[in-house]
């Protein structure tokens, strides 16, 4: 859940932090007064950076548990958290879907474009010859997208928005000291967009192009 929804979050809380003079939250004095030092050491290690790019599903589990019991949600807050969990899967399962379709459609084109190069290669056609340069017209289309890229981009705005709506109902559910210990908790539960350590979640949200 937290590995899509969260970056969505950040981004927001990005383009919050270059408005000038932004008006202050009302969790922020409560943010200041929680007493980390108090914190139990363990919860301080697991807490930390990773190790890896990319967050082991059972370390998720447990930093998940232990931020779940810190916030102290009612039975009620845990069903519309489930409610969001859930969301955000179905989201995520649409767009790679989308996506492993797309490719399906479009590898068997770009296959045939590689061997028409291969021929073309194999026959000592220079690799400035007039004939590579049609086929590299035509993998430039092909690669450019159109429709499908739009196709694409629109399911995941679509997922961004609805996932973000449906934050607002369990974010009204919160107490203040629980709005200041998810404010709290949102840069230990980050979850980097990194092409490489993590290219699954950076294409689910960002794309490919």
């Amino acid at each position: 859940m937290w590995r899509f929804i969260l970056p969505a979050m950040l981004t927001l809380l990005g383009h919050v932090s270059c408005v000038p003079e932004p008006t202050a939250l009302p969790t922020e004095t409560a943010i200041a007064t929680l007493e980390r030092d108090e914190q139990p050491p363990l919860y301080q290690l697991l807490y930390d950076a990773p190790t890896l790019p990319l967050s082991q599903k059972l370390q998720q589990k447990v930093r998940i548990l232990i931020w779940l019991r810190h916030m102290e949600l009612a039975p009620t807050q845990l069903a519309r958290l489930e409610e969001l969990r859930v969301l955000a899967e179905i989201r995520r399962n649409r767009i790679a879907d989308a996506e492993r379709e797309a490719a399906h459609r479009f590898e068997p084109i770009e296959n045939t474009l590689y061997l028409r190069i291969w021929s073309a290669l194999e026959a000592g056609v220079a690799i400035d010859d007039p004939v590579l340069g049609e086929i590299t017209e035509e993998f430039r289309e092909l690669r450019a997208g159109g429709e499908r890229e739009r196709e694409l981009l629109k399911l995941r705005l679509q997922g961004i928005r609805a996932l973000l709506e449906a934050q607002h109902l369990f974010l009204d559910t919160l107490s203040p000291r629980q709005e200041a210990l998810l404010a709290d908790a949102v840069f230990f539960l980050r979850n980097r967009l990194d092409p490489v350590g993590n290219p699954g979640d950076f294409r689910a949200l960002v794309g490919s192009s």
